[in-house]
C-alpha cells in the first residue's frame, strides 16, 4: 500500500461493480474512485461454484445435505423444496437493505463477473488459473500494464494460502492448489449430470 497499491477498490472488494461512485468502503472514504485501475481475478466457474459451497460469504440459498453445487433439483424432495421454481435461487446480502437475487449460482457468476467485463472504464482482468500456473509471466505483464518494472532478483512464490482469517479456514496453499486445479477430472466431479447440463446451458460463454 505504500506504493499506491490497495488491497481492494474503494467501493469494496466484495461489492458489485455498479457500486462504483455509489458506495465507500470503511477507510476509503476520502479516495477519488476515478483514480483507480481495478484488478479482478476471475476463476473457472465450475471450481468457483464448488468453492462457494465451502465459503458462502454473503450468499444464501436452499440446499439439501450432500448436494452442492446445487443448481437444479435432482430429487422429488428438492423439487418440492423450491417449487414452483426449477432452479435454486441465490440471494446475496451485501447489506441489510441491499440484497440481490439471482436465478442460480451460475447466474450469480454470470452477473458478478459479466458486469465487470461490460463496464467501459479501464480494468485489469486476470485468470486465477493463469496466475497460479504461470505466475511470473502474469505478474510481469500486470506490472508492465500498470507502468512498473519487476524488482531485481529471482521471482518469489508465496507457498502458504493467500487468504487469511476465520472465513478462509481450510484454504489451500500453492502446492495443494496446483494439484487440485491441475487435475481436469476434479473440475466437475462434484456436479450431478443435471447440474452440469444446466451449467453448460446457462453460463455466459464470453465470461468463461
Amino acid at each position: 500500500q505504500n506504493h499506491g497499491i490497495k488491497y481492494q477498490v474503494p467501493w469494496g472488494k466484495h461489492s458489485p461493480v455498479e457500486w462504483k461512485f455509489k458506495h465507500k468502503a470503511p477507510g476509503f472514504e476520502n479516495l477519488d474512485q476515478s483514480h483507480f485501475l481495478p484488478a479482478l481475478v476471475i476463476k473457472d466457474p465450475y471450481t468457483w461454484m464448488e468453492s462457494m459451497c465451502r465459503h458462502k460469504y454473503a450468499a444464501t440459498w436452499r440446499q439439501e445435505s450432500g448436494h452442492c453445487p446445487n443448481l437444479v433439483p435432482t430429487t422429488p424432495k428438492e423439487k418440492k423444496m423450491i417449487s414452483p421454481r426449477d432452479t435454486f435461487e441465490v440471494d446475496v446480502h451485501y447489506h441489510q437493505y441491499n440484497v440481490t437475487h439471482h436465478e442460480s449460482m451460475s447466474e450469480l457468476y454470470n452477473e458478478w463477473y459479466g458486469n465487470w467485463l461490460d463496464v467501459e472504464y479501464p480494468r485489469l482482468v486476470v485468470r486465477f488459473e493463469d496466475l497460479m500456473f504461470h505466475a511470473e509471466d502474469v505478474v510481469e505483464r500486470v506490472c508492465t500494464c500498470a507502468g512498473g518494472t519487476m524488482a531485481p532478483g529471482p521471482f518469489q512464490y508465496v507457498a502458504d494460502s493467500a487468504k487469511k482469517g476465520k472465513a478462509h479456514t481450510g484454504s489451500n496453499g500453492l502446492l495443494n492448489s496446483m494439484v487440485k486445479y491441475g487435475d481436469v477430472e476434479k473440475r466437475t466431479h462434484a456436479y450431478t449430470p443435471m447440474d452440469l447440463d444446466y451449467a453448460k446451458s446457462s453460463l455466459r460463454s464470453d465470461v468463461l
